[in-house]
């Protein structure tokens, strides 16, 4: 369903050191749209396509029951580690968001970021049927989609991305290219981390494909 990112994958692990975490405002945000609407905790919510589960997180601080649904066992196994076991923290599942059916309806369902990735209009609609499926009779339904001005401009502005860190595994850095597709209102490139102690991947821009860099 989603694009093989590295970050999605083999290199999961460095997803929050590239990826800054802006869940704790929005989540405040998001909690105070759902009491809004009589959804209080502790109504149960699900986080479809919850990644490492900042948000999953953030809203069961909040005192919702949170399930977290991604089909990513990498992303999961970050997300599961990163729980405290001493709180009620979420319930972390792996799931396909195209045929992901639970087993009892949710209050309110967040889907964050993640139709940008699945590009099928079939999965895409398999999705929304997913979601729609998901909530209870009067649930609220918060998702995203980015918006193909604003992006483009940001990205014609500054198609390459770069951030360097340092990590217990050593220096990471991290180089993500962007191509515009404006006929599809789509954008194309990958997103590339190389890590100087264990292993890395280039990107050939040109041929759009990936290489082994590092020792392995």
């Amino acid at each position: 369903m989603t694009t093989q990112r590295p970050l999605y994958h083999r290199f999961a692990w460095a997803f929050d050191f590239v990826v800054p975490d802006a869940s704790a405002g929005r989540v405040r945000r998001l909690a105070s749209l759902l009491r809004s609407h009589g959804v209080r905790p502790p109504a149960r919510v699900l986080d479809a396509g919850c990644g490492t589960g900042n948000y999953a997180r953030s809203l069961a601080r909040h005192g919702y029951r949170v399930v977290g649904v991604d089909r990513s066992a990498p992303l999961l196994a970050a997300a599961r580690a990163r729980h405290a076991p001493a709180t009620a923290g979420p319930t972390f599942r792996r799931a396909d968001l195209t045929t992901y059916r639970p087993t009892a309806p949710f209050a309110a369902v967040l889907c964050r970021g993640v139709l940008n990735d699945v590009l099928g209009g079939r999965e895409r609609d398999a999705v929304c049927v997913t979601l729609a499926r998901a909530l209870a009779p009067g649930g609220i339904l918060l998702l995203d989609v980015r918006d193909w001005k604003r992006t483009a401009a940001r990205k014609r502005a500054e198609p390459a991305t770069e951030r360097t860190t340092h990590t217990a595994r050593g220096r990471l850095a991290f180089r993500s290219d962007t191509r515009l597709d404006p006929t599809r209102r789509r954008r194309r490139g990958g997103a590339v981390p190389r890590e100087t102690r264990v292993s890395g991947i280039a990107s050939d821009p040109a041929r759009n494909r990936c290489t082994t860099t590092g020792a392995t």
